[in-house]
This record gives C-alpha cells, structure tokens and sequence, in this order.
C-alpha cells in the first residue's frame, strides 16, 4: 500500500453514562417484565450485559452481610478480669479489660481482616 491511499477509520460510539435514578428506574422494569436479560436490553437499546451488570451491583449492595454487624460493648470501669466478644458465627474473643482502647481495635481489626479478602 503506497502513502497516498486512505486508510479506514474505526469510530466507536462512547458509551453513555446513566444516572443512578435512572438505573434504578430500568431495573425495576427489567425485573417487572419478565423478559430475560437480552430481551429487555433489545427492547431498551441497551446492551445485556450492561442490565446483568447493573442487577448484580444492585442486588450486592443491598444484601446484608452474615455477621458484619458489631454491638457496641461497654467496657467496666474495673480493671480486673476480661471482656469476651462473640460474634453470631461462634467465634470468640477474650480481651483483658485492662487493654486500652487502640488495642482492642487493632485486635478485634486483625481477627475481622481475613474475612474480606
């Protein structure tokens, strides 16, 4: 191919931002009417897997994670004995009362960590 001959371009359409409002809007739609993933996103001009991806964002972030919640503990003022921490799994911890407060974060963080990743 000498210099002079044009070559093709390829435009691609960028992909256009939704509101929050408005996938929300969509996917109570999508899930109203019935029609698999493809269909509905045929219909709306929109690709499947932007609605699965939507669905599955939404869906994670309003299921509760199993024993994510903590309980506030109030700390005796006695400096003897332990505080005992369980969580709804059956997992225990025994802290001294004696600890101060950083400690028992720094604790209570390293033992919860693993259970993220």
């Amino acid at each position: 191919m000498d210099k002079t001959t044009p070559t093709a371009l390829t435009v691609t359409k960028r992909a256009r931002r939704h509101s929050k409002a408005e996938i929300a809007a969509r996917l109570a739609e999508y899930r109203a009417s019935g029609l698999t993933a493809e269909e509905f996103a045929t219909r709306a001009g929109l690709r499947p897997a932007t609605v699965l991806s939507w669905d599955y964002r939404q869906r994670r972030q309003a299921a509760p994670r199993p024993g994510s919640a903590f309980a506030r503990v109030q700390v005796p003022t006695a400096r003897a004995g332990t505080v005992t921490v369980r969580w709804p799994q059956g997992v225990e911890v025994e802290v001294a009362v004696g600890l101060d407060e950083a400690a028992v974060v720094r604790v209570v963080r390293d033992l919860v960590a693993p259970c993220w990743r």
